[in-house]
């Protein structure tokens, strides 16, 4: 199996390392042999264990909704469209998904939005933290149209894979600008 290894700044200061999409163990400046065979196992589809976890492959997400909004940044009024879905057992939920596993859910963090059928692309990194309700972080994205946005935009997403490809794209939403 060859993998492309390369470092990845991630929460701050902490260092881990990537192969194929997949942030494996280790603590900053960590090289060896336990992270390259949990990365390997995980990009081959298989578990390893981070922080005493068991990891499955990275899931897919699903069952995407959008709703506009607007925000506003000083003097200008900016349109958005607040997308959510379903990330593994990660649906919004009150309580912590039974996937979690503390915040070290094996979530994808790199996301590709196609807005109109991909005439807009945005490439989306999520991060998030370890306490109460970060869950609902790690399955959601504004996407900021600006101050003129069109009457109404399609948008679907999909996720970057543990293998370095990307899933299948979501349902398409269609969401009107807000007034």
């Amino acid at each position: 199996m060859n993998l492309r290894w390369r470092r990845l700044l991630v929460a701050g200061a902490a260092t881990g390392l990537l192969a194929g999409g997949a942030v494996a163990v280790g603590p900053a400046g960590a090289h060896g042999s336990g992270a390259q065979v949990a990365a390997a196992e995980i990009a081959g589809g298989g578990q390893a264990v981070q922080g005493g976890h068991r990891l499955a492959a990275t899931p897919a997400p699903s069952d995407l909704v959008g709703s506009a909004g607007v925000r506003t940044d000083g003097a200008w009024r900016l349109h958005g469209i607040q997308l959510d879905w379903t990330v593994g057992q990660n649906s919004g939920q009150d309580n912590p998904p039974g996937d979690w596993n503390d915040g070290n859910a094996n979530y994808p963090k790199a996301y590709q939005v196609w807005i109109n059928g991909g005439a807009i692309k945005q490439t989306v990194y999520l991060d998030w933290c370890r306490w109460w309700g970060c869950w609902r972080d790690a399955r959601q994205h504004w996407v900021n149209l600006g101050e003129s946005p069109a009457a109404s935009n399609t948008v679907k997403i999909r996720a970057r894979l543990d293998d370095g490809t990307w899933s299948d794209f979501t349902n398409e939403v269609t969401v009107a600008s807000a007034p």
